[in-house]
Formats: C-alpha cells, structure tokens, sequence
C-alpha cells in the first residue's frame, strides 16, 4: 500500500510482451449499506476502461507523472443494499513509456467506499491483444490491434472467470496527486458531411510490419454501386448504411476540425474482417495520410472483428484529428454501418473572456484562438490532438495565461503545475514534457529556458487568480532551478544551459539551421535575469527572504554586457550548421526589453529591432514576448501588423484552428511535413488584445487592483471582457479624434488604477474620456 492508502495489483503471470501490453481483471462486490451514491476511487498505470455488470461506467480521465498517479472517482449508482455486482477492468499499459504514460508497470488499485463488501480481485492478460511494437507515434505510444474473435465473450460480466488466478500485489513507488480536476466533457460529434467511398486495390494483413506504409500505397477507384445509404449517415441514431463484398473499402469522415477523444464506428461485419483506422488533420492526396518521413509515425490503429453486432474505434489512448479513415477488409459478406460518432473528450471550459474590434479579422483571430485551445485542453495543456497530445510545460507560457483570459483561472493551471514541479529532479532541473520518460543512456528530457519560463507562468497565474496558496507549493521548487542555473556560472559570471540539455527556445532556430546546444548565449543569461527579478516580487509575498537573490541579478546584468553589439542590440554566439557564428534575433532584443536590461540607447535600438529584417524572427510561439515588448513600449500599431501578418492568413483561407508554424515553416509543411494545424501555444494575440488593446493587467492578485490603460493603434473601437475571481471586467471604446470614449465596468471586489489618474475607480460602471 506505500503509505498512499491504495493497494496496487497485477496479473500473477509476467506480462505476455515488454511493451504494449492489455489486463483484464474482475471482482464481485455487495452493498451491504448505503448512504446516497457511493463512488469509486480507481488509479492505474496506463490507460483503463471500468464496467458495472457489463455497462461502462468509466474510462481514464488524467494522466499523472512519472512520480505521481491520478486517482478518479466514478459513481456506483448500482449500490442498493444485498445486491450483487461485477466489477470488470481492463487495463492498457505501454510499459515503454512515452508522452502520455510513464507507467511503472501494468497495474491498477481500486478503493471501494465503506459498506462494500468485495470478493479478490482475478486477472488475467489478454489474448486478444497483439502486444504490437508499432507505434501509433512515438508521442503518443503504440498502436491499438487486437484480434477480438480471440475475447473471452461476456467476461465484464463474470462470465468464464472464475477460473482465473488471484490479481498480486504490485509495488508502485508513486505518490497520488493531491489536486482533483473536474471529469472531462464528452460530446458526441458527427461528422459534417457523408463520408468519401473508395474501394483500394489490397489492404494490410494484420500481421504486416509497416501496415502505414502499405495503406499509402494502395490504389484507390470509384465504384459507388457497392455502397448503400450512406446520406444520412452524417445524422445522429442508427442507420443502414450497407457495403457490399468485395475488395477493400475505405471510408473517409470530416468532422470539420480537430476532435479529440474516442472515434465510434457501430457495425455489423463478419467474423475476421479487418479494420485500419487512421486519424489526420488534413488529407494527402485525397485520403489520410498514414506514411511520413518520420519512420514512427502512422497514426493508425487495427482490429479483426468478432463478427455480428460490435463498435470499433480506438479503446484506451486519445486519438485525434479533423478527419478519421477507416479500411474494411476479408469480409465475404455485406457490411452494414449502423452509426459513427466522435466521443470528444475535452476539459469543461467556461467561456468567459471575449474581444472583439473594428477589424473583424482580429474578432475572428480571438474566436480561432480560443476554438484552438479548447481543442488542445484535457486533462492537461496539450500541445495538439493529432501528433503528440504532449504536456510541454514550455508551453504553459503562452496556453496557460492565454486560457485564463478566455476561461477564468481553473483547477487545471494548478494541477499543470504540480504535474510538473512533481519530476524536479536532485540537481534541480524540471523536465518539460510530462510524464518524462526515461531515456536509456540519457539525462530526462529538460528545457533549461522553460525551467526559467515557469518564474513568468507563476506570477501571471497568481496575479490572475488569487490563489493565495500557489506561492507557497511553487517557490521552494523554483528556487531550486535558480540554485541550478547559478551553479554554471564562470568567471565572467556568465550562466549557461548545461550541455547534455537541449538547449531549445523557439522553432526558428532550428528550421534555421541554428543550435544552442552546449554554447553560452545571451538569450539563456536574459531568462535568468528575468527570473531573478520575478523572485524578488514574489518572494516577500510568500514571506521568503531573498537570499543574497538581488546580488545574483546585479552579477548576471553586468554580464549581459559581454553580449551587446555597436548598436546597443543583444548578438547571440550560436552554431549553425554546426559551425560556430553569431545570430541576431527579435527573441534575443525581447526578452531584454521585458527584464529591464540595457540603458535607453540600447533599447531603443533593440525596440527598433523588433521591427528589422534583419533580425531573425521567431515561430508563432514566441512571438508572444515579441507582441508584448512593443506593447509595452507603446507600439502597438507595429504589433497589430505583425500580427495580421503572421495570423491573418489563417483568417483568410478559413482555418478552423491556429497551426504550429508560420514563420520560417508554415502549416503541415513543417517539422518533415508532420506540422500540426491546433496548436494552443500559438495562440499569443489573446494577451495582446487583453493587456493591450483593452488595456486591463491586473497588479495584485485576482485582479484586485487593476492598471487600465488601453491602447488604440489603428483601430477604431475595442470591446471585450476579462475573467477575474469576483466577475467579468468589461471594457468598450471607441476612438473619437485624440480620445477614447470609455466605458468600464469594474466588478465588485476589484478597483482600478487608470493610467494618468490619482486615485484608483472603485467597482461600478465608469464613462470617461482617454487620451488615444
């Protein structure tokens, strides 16, 4: 039990495979009393679905790390007292670990409330299952194939498992999370349209090694007198949709922009036919693509049917993607589609937050972004449904303020951030993708620059929620990753990223051929300074003395100066090619005008920089500290551009969601033609138009004071609302010659400090004038 209160089990056979393996397990459980609806606690090491007498009543909702599990709760309405029940679980455990799951086994706990009385636990491994070492993407761990003719029929009621041995006791180290996040929103989703038919030439047998490859290889004609009814197969209930014998089909279904979840075909097939499915965003020459450059990447998953009445999709692991294709084959007789849906599994967001402006093109940039990270939330800040569904916590810098301006401040930022503080390791680095794998013969999978993000992550989510206990769970960690940082120090007293990192900060260096890795650069020494600062505003808040703090930063800024050119701008040593050289960024100039670095020569030849072509400008990603350095120095019409430069063409051609790249790469062109079209950590314009445009920061704690101050650009008039612990902040104006007409609604418990006025504007309605 480890002291965690859960007794961890598994199946008293060694797992049948060393990865990618399915248990299954039963019990019978009574009610001996009640009181109102018991529930269930249920952890595992992977991913799990959990039947009551045959119904599902559950599936895995959260993922923990690779030091701490999840416990989810689902109720038992079944409780009534003398009543008999079983209890079914199976389970799906990578044993590899990847980005998704770090398991440290195949195993589960369930904790019954008290009144329930319980036989042992029996568990056995599947037969059905293929145990494949194919993956799904490396990202996201292996695909799903299982041979379902080979399923113990009825088992999740009992059925034919007496005879199973006793589940053992398995020894999990982790601890449990302590932070609970509400069950994820499921929503079924149809597709938008009827599905495109073909037929293929051939398909891959199950036991094909590359069953991607030869998808995408097939040949694929027109022969629409095999299918039948399939209109209305778009539309919610059942239906019956038939195809006739014959070679393969293919099915091809738009769900009109990425979904996230478990995809859901109900039909009636015959025994042994094969099922391919695959997920993608866009289509490759008229279908999903299911070969990349990427060796790994085949987004696709397998099943042979038991034959008769069943659903097939996948069963464990999110799936994602605008478009779902799936292959039928070795069936000799008619098939017959009863109904498809995607079960979108999605964190339950509350719209709070809203903009809109005389460009509609910016109106309709806020409503893509906040689309774009809805469909990125789960139970964690996901980078994107389709390639990774990876918790990056580098991310958090633009998804974790962005979704707090739309949403309000939620469980969810705290839990990311316990999720992450959680793998700190000895020396004090925090890796940035959670669960971090381990990495044979290799350091865990550390960002140095997003261990210094996390300082700016912090003190937004504090200033935005008010959440009094943050500073207290958050510093002691954070001052570890100083004390790290401060340990490479040399005698310039310069810091650097340690060498075996990835010394990474934003797409554009690489797609441009540029690498940190192992090279002390100025970018990294800006962060620190940076995070110094944000320790020394924090730290008296949570009543924790600064530690000799201020003499690190007064060190660290003299040691900047080693990186200034003539002109006053930020030069970066990197290697390109891996050739040593210099680089001069729009990043590196931003980050220095954020972290008060640089006398008023110097930065404003690195605000004119911002501006430069001769400056390497950063991916979509950090263009978020580009946006916010000219906000900053009033520049606004200049961000304005930037910003219907770079995203304004996801407006034009009517984009669903914001891509990962559009700079040096753009759209699924990027990263070996696998870029991804949802991508929420692109999505930096929504702080823009709140701090800027409408002009609200908030200066104490959940938005207690306020700074109002807007900014007009070349707009007209602006209108939106800001979510804060005590209501909406509501802002309109309009420009009018050299002021705004403003009005401000300012919700009970706040007061706000307007630029040029004395004393702060209590809660109320205000109508004033602003200068433009």
């Amino acid at each position: 039990m480890n002291g965690t209160g859960f007794s961890w089990l598994t199946a008293a056979a060694p797992p049948p495979a060393p990865q990618n393996v399915r248990l299954l397990a039963v019990c019978e459980w009574t009610a001996r009393e009640t009181d109102g609806t018991p529930e269930l606690e249920v952890a595992a090491e992977g991913w799990f679905r959990i039947s009551c007498d045959g119904l599902l009543i559950g599936t895995t909702n959260s993922r923990g790390s690779n030091r701490r599990f999840y416990v989810e709760t689902f109720p038992l309405s079944a409780a009534k007292p003398g009543s008999r029940h079983t209890l079914a679980l199976e389970l799906l455990s990578p044993l590899k670990g990847c980005y998704n799951c770090v398991p440290a086994g195949c195993a589960f706990a369930v904790r019954f409330p008290a009144g329930i009385e319980t036989t042992p636990w029996r568990a056995v491994w599947s037969e059905a299952w293929r145990n494949s070492p194919l993956f799904f993407t490396p990202q996201t761990g292996f695909m799903e194939l299982a041979d379902w003719r080979e399923e113990p029929p009825e088992w999740r009621i009992g059925t034919g498992t007496r005879s199973w041995p006793p589940a053992v006791p398995f020894d999990n180290p982790k601890l449990p999370l302590k932070l609970r996040i509400p069950p994820l929103a499921e929503n079924a989703l149809h597709p938008v349209a009827p599905p495109q038919l073909r037929e293929l030439d051939r398909a891959p047998e199950p036991s094909a090694a590359n069953p991607g490859g030869e998808l995408a290889r097939c040949i694929l004609s027109l022969r629409p007198e095999r299918f039948r009814n399939f209109d209305a197969l778009p539309l919610p209930g059942r239906h019956e949709a038939v195809i006739a014998p014959g070679a393969p089909a293919l099915l091809l279904f738009d769900f009109g922009v990425d979904c996230i979840g478990r995809f859901e075909l109900e039909l009636e097939a015959p025994s042994g036919t094969v099922a391919w499915i695959s997920f993608g965003e866009e289509l490759y020459r008229g279908h999903v693509r299911t070969e990349f450059p990427e060796p790994r990447y085949r987004f696709t998953d397998g099943a042979i049917l038991r034959g008769g009445g069943e659903t097939i999709g996948n069963r464990f692991g999110e799936r994602g993607g605008r478009y779902v294709q799936v292959v039928l084959s070795h069936f000799d007789s008619a098939i017959t589609i009863r109904r498809v849906r995607f079960l979108e599994r999605r964190y339950p967001w509350n719209r709070r937050g809203s903009f809109a402006a005389s460009d509609d093109r910016l109106t309709r940039l806020h409503q893509l972004c906040r689309t774009t990270v809805e469909k990125c939330t789960t139970d964690v800040f996901l980078d994107c449904p389709w390639r990774e569904h990876a918790f990056w916590g580098n991310d958090l810098l633009v998804s974790g303020p962005v979704s707090t301006a739309l949403f309000g401040s939620t469980p969810l930022h705290r839990r990311a951030l316990e999720l992450l503080f959680s793998q700190q390791t000895a020396e004090g680095w925090i890796p940035s993708v959670c669960p971090a794998p381990q990495r044979e013969g290799q350091k865990p999978l550390v960002l140095p620059s997003a261990n210094l993000f996390l300082f700016r992550v912090v003190e937004e989510f504090w200033l935005r929620s008010g959440d009094t206990a943050l500073l207290a769970d958050a510093l002691p960690p954070l001052q570890r990753v100083l004390d790290a940082v401060e340990s490479s120090r040399d005698e310039a007293g310069i810091v650097a990223a340690p060498p075996e990192f990835w010394n990474f900060y934003d797409w554009s260096f690489e797609l441009s051929g540029y690498s940190f890795n192992g090279i002390r650069e100025a970018m990294f020494q800006l962060l620190y300074f940076d995070a110094l600062g944000i320790w020394l505003r924090l730290a008296p808040a949570a009543g924790l003395e600064s530690g000799g703090i201020a003499q690190r930063r007064e060190r660290t800024r003299e040691a900047l100066r080693a990186f200034l050119d003539r002109e006053g701008c930020i030069v970066d040593p990197v290697k390109h090619d891996g050739i040593l050289t210099t680089v001069r960024s729009r990043l590196s100039q931003a980050l220095a005008l954020l972290a008060g670095f640089g006398s008023g020569t110097e930065r404003a030849a690195m605000l004119r920089a911002l501006t430069s072509k001769e400056f390497l400008s950063p991916e979509l990603f950090l263009q978020h500290f580009v946006l916010q350095a000219l906000g900053e120095a009033g520049k606004t019409t200049d961000a304005l551009a930037i910003i219907r430069n770079l995203w304004g063409n996801c407006i034009d051609r009517g984009a669903p969601t914001i891509p990962e790249a559009g700079v040096v790469q753009c759209g699924s062109a990027a990263f070996q033609e696998s870029g991804s079209l949802c991508h929420a950590f692109s999505t930096a314009p929504v702080l823009f138009f709140e701090r800027f445009l409408l002009g609200i920061r908030p200066l104490t704690p959940g938005f207690g004071t306020f700074l109002f101050a807007p900014q007009s650009g070349d707009l007209t008039w602006a209108k939106g609302e800001i979510p804060t612990p005590h209501g909406n902040i509501r802002v309109e104006w309009t420009r009018t010659a050299e002021t705004l007409s403003v009005e401000l609604r300012i919700p009970a418990g706040c007061e706000a400090v307007v630029a040029g006025e004395c004393a702060p504007r209590p809660a109320g309605e205000h109508h004033f004038r602003f200068p433009a």
